[in-house]
């Protein structure tokens, strides 16, 4: 193997555990891959010992065709051109997949792109920058005097079942089972990198919850969800002010809200309320050999297809940075 180029292996190397624990890279470590066996997707560490960098390759399997990730959910740091080509080669990959946040203009080359909403300067944000904001933490507040924010998750089950619900009401498609939530609720036990927030009511009554991830410097709001009587106490405000402050503390550089669906322009409006940047989050396919070709191929016409119905339905709400 030439120096410089890229390692697979089914463990990370003391390297790459080193690298992870001295930059905070959770979406690069052992917890992070055992979180994502839950999503049957079988996890091996991507390491370059001259470059220090690494990343999990989460393979799931669609039609027989092992298809790899370059990190989950996305790419985080950026690779270079080759990378793709050279980690898929060893692990005998049909196709690789890279997710990049932060995208600033649109890219031919990109097979999909989803809009993404972030806070560019997390260490001077603060809520009172928007007006309406201000407002609505301030009604969460009042209307749950009798809300516990807790650190700890001590029912996964019944925040599955809060996403589960809210992904119906928007029409969307549960992507994350139960044994996924409870796995992300273990891992919050063991390190701070990954937060696990609920809102109780006094009687015990589960109002909403939040997830924060922390990967390197960014900080990402990774799930959320409310009951209807969290909605109306405007819990989500109170957890996602409060997971954003965890990486203002946690010396988090920028927060992104992560990327959203075309279908759910409410699910964007929300966020547009908390952030001060929007872009897209671009995805890259790249196929190997005649049958990784043809998935990636799919992959792009799926992808243009679903932003086509979304635009008739729901019309073309603000689609970002002139896409096509």
């Amino acid at each position: 193997m030439t120096p410089g180029s890229w390692t697979v292996s089914k463990e990370p190397s003391t390297e790459q555990r080193e690298w992870c624990r001295a930059g905070r890279c959770l979406f690069a470590t052992r917890h992070w891959a055992d979180i994502l066996c839950t999503l049957q997707a079988t996890p091996s560490f991507a390491w370059n010992p001259a470059r220090q960098i690494g990343f999990v390759l989460p393979v799931f399997r669609r039609l027989g065709l092992p298809i790899g990730f370059l990190g989950f959910p996305v790419t985080d740091p950026q690779p270079h051109g080759d990378d793709a080509r050279e980690i898929a080669g060893i692990a005998g990959l049909s196709m690789m997949r890279s997710n990049l946040s932060f995208a600033t203009a649109w890219d031919p080359l990109a097979t999909a792109g989803l809009p993404e909403i972030w806070i560019q300067n997390l260490a001077s944000w603060h809520p009172s920058v928007n007006r309406k904001l201000s407002r609505d933490i301030a009604f969460a507040r009042r209307a749950g005097t009798d809300t516990h924010i807790t650190l700890v998750c001590s029912n996964a089950a019944a925040c599955h079942a809060l996403y589960a619900a809210a992904v119906t009401h928007h029409q969307g498609r549960a992507r994350y089972n139960r044994d996924y939530f409870a796995k992300l609720a273990e891992v919050a036990t063991v390190t701070d990198e990954l937060q696990f927030r609920c809102a109780v009511a006094s009687d015990g009554e589960l109002l909403g919850f939040a997830v924060l991830a922390v990967n390197g410097k960014t900080g990402y709001y990774l799930h959320g969800a409310a009951s209807a009587s969290g909605r109306r106490q405007g819990i989500s405000d109170l957890l996602l002010d409060s997971i954003i402050s965890a990486a203002q503390n946690a010396g988090c550089e920028r927060f992104t809200l992560m990327a959203s669906p075309w279908d759910q322009p409410g699910l964007t409006a929300f966020k547009r309320k908390w952030g001060d940047s929007e872009g897209l989050v671009l995805t890259y396919d790249s196929g190997f050999g005649i049958l990784g070709g043809i998935a990636a191929m799919a992959a792009r016409w799926q992808s243009r297809s679903a932003r086509s119905n979304a635009s008739q339905t729901h019309g073309n709400y603000r689609q970002p940075l002139g896409m096509p």
